[in-house]
């Protein structure tokens, strides 16, 4: 947790002002997530990076890589998703607040591969134009790990 401040902290020092902070049309963002586990005490973390592109008006289509570390038991699995979603402050000049909503499936070819739904939602606040904080909530639906899946709480950049 205290890297993450001291990494928010770095980050908002190079803030610049700027009376308008417009959605743009493509982005990319790099992140840092962690779970509590719901069954079996079995919290984790979930780093990744990524990207997504306005394709109309708000609705937007994007993808990830990144991987799931547990921390008990210890394991590493990597894992892509592909889905869209829905800017709703897309194309609107006033205001720094990008929140979103997304959702799409997840796909693994590790621990014998899997396939399932998440989804989501979260904002960006831009800084400045392409340089923003991102905070999102994202629930991964995967039955073979846990009844009830895994949220997740994620911070990070986009840009």
């Amino acid at each position: 947790m205290k890297q993450i401040l001291v990494g928010l902290v770095v980050m908002t020092s190079f803030w610049v002002p700027a009376a308008v902070a417009q959605v743009p049309k493509g982005q990319g963002y790099g992140f840092y997530a962690f779970g509590p586990g719901i069954d079996e005490s079995r919290s984790f973390r979930h780093i990744g990076v990524g990207g997504s592109r306005l394709v109309w008006k708000g609705v937007a289509v994007g993808g990830e890589i990144g991987a799931i570390y547990f921390t008990n038991p210890s394991g590493v699995i990597p894992i892509a998703q592909f889905g869209g979603g829905y800017h709703f402050r897309a194309g609107k000049p006033e205001g720094k607040w990008d929140p979103f909503v997304t959702g799409g499936y997840a796909i693994s070819v590790n621990d014998g591969g899997f396939a399932s739904p998440y989804f989501g939602g979260g904002a960006v606040y831009w800084l400045r134009p392409r340089l923003g904080i991102r905070f999102e909530f994202r629930h991964q639906a995967i039955k073979d790990w846990s009844r009830n899946g895994y949220p997740e709480f994620r911070v990070g950049i986009s840009f």
